[in-house]
């Protein structure tokens, strides 16, 4: 970027963290403004989920923190969810706000656990749906491709079983097939439901991978905990019959289906690489929009 000679100095590389700190200022100043009566509306809406029927509120619940995954805003979803809605006094006599609070309070004080409605439907489709679709999408791949990916898939897999972090499984279709993850969306809010009308309650501190359900759910004992894994087992099921009949029908470009490219030689220097790049994606001016998810 270059500015006239008596602003030199603010040009090149010097213009984009002076105008981006400007920006982000500004932009504080705007949203501090808009943003009380979102987070109201947020709230309100919240509260009358539960208090309507906590069923029908734990799919939509789930339905919609998956949908939020791809703009990186589920987290804004669940906060009210896990940190302000519900009350329980302990043995102590102190006031827990807060279905996440509120859960380890039961647990810590032995008494029947009641909270967990929205936590406990992300192990299912977590530890058994997506690594069963990792597993599809490896089966769809390419003879002479799977080697390449599936190092790639199954680490993801792997990931989303433990940890329950499931991004790197999702956005390797969520771009190339948008239905399988409107489709994800939807088993993610059965699973909410069906946990819900199981009555069963697990909680986590991060999310619903095989560490959290082990130590929150197994080893306290304090719930029918394993209907989790016998729903998981039957989401599975369903997620990898599912992945492979609309992949190799619509013949998605999952991993490992890509179309072969030739190969081109390229002579990148130091320093150039981010050039080469924007030059192959057509210049700058074929580029609208940019954005990044810290998640």
């Amino acid at each position: 970027i270059k500015l006239p000679e008596f602003l030199g100095f603010f040009s090149g590389k010097r213009f984009v963290p002076i105008v981006s700190a400007i920006s982000g200022v500004l932009l504080g100043i705007v949203m501090a403004g808009i943003w009380p009566p979102i987070q109201n509306f947020l709230l309100n809406f919240s509260r009358s989920m539960i208090g309507a029927n906590e069923t029908i509120s734990a799919f939509i619940f789930g339905v919609v923190q998956r949908a939020l995954i791809p703009f990186g805003l589920h987290h804004i979803w669940y906060n009210p969810f896990w940190y302000q809605f519900g009350e329980y006094t302990n043995l102590a006599g102190q006031l827990v706000i807060g279905h996440q609070a509120i859960f380890f309070a039961q647990l810590k004080d032995g008494v029947e656990v009641t909270a967990g409605t929205f936590m406990t439907g992300k192990f299912p489709f977590m530890m058994f749906g997506l690594p069963a679709a990792a597993l599809a999408m490896y089966h769809e791949a390419d003879e002479d491709k799977k080697k390449l990916v599936s190092g790639i898939l199954f680490s993801a897999a792997l990931t989303s079983f433990l940890t329950g972090i499931t991004e790197p499984i999702e956005f390797m279709f969520l771009f190339v097939a948008p239905l399988l993850f409107a489709i994800h969306c939807v088993f993610a809010g059965l699973s909410f439901m069906i946990m819900q009308l199981l009555n069963v309650k697990v909680g986590l501190t991060f999310s619903g991978g095989l560490i959290d359900f082990i130590l929150f759910g197994v080893l306290p004992n304090r719930t029918k905990w394993w209907w989790v894994i016998i729903v998981g087992i039957i989401f599975a099921i369903i997620y990898y019959i599912g992945f492979r009949y609309v992949i190799r029908k619509l013949d998605l470009k999952t991993p490992g289906r890509e179309r072969e490219e030739s190969e081109v030689d390229i002579d990148i220097s130091d320093g150039d690489l981010a050039y080469k790049i924007l030059d192959a994606f057509g210049g700058s001016k074929n580029i609208t929009y940019l954005d990044a998810c810290i998640t």
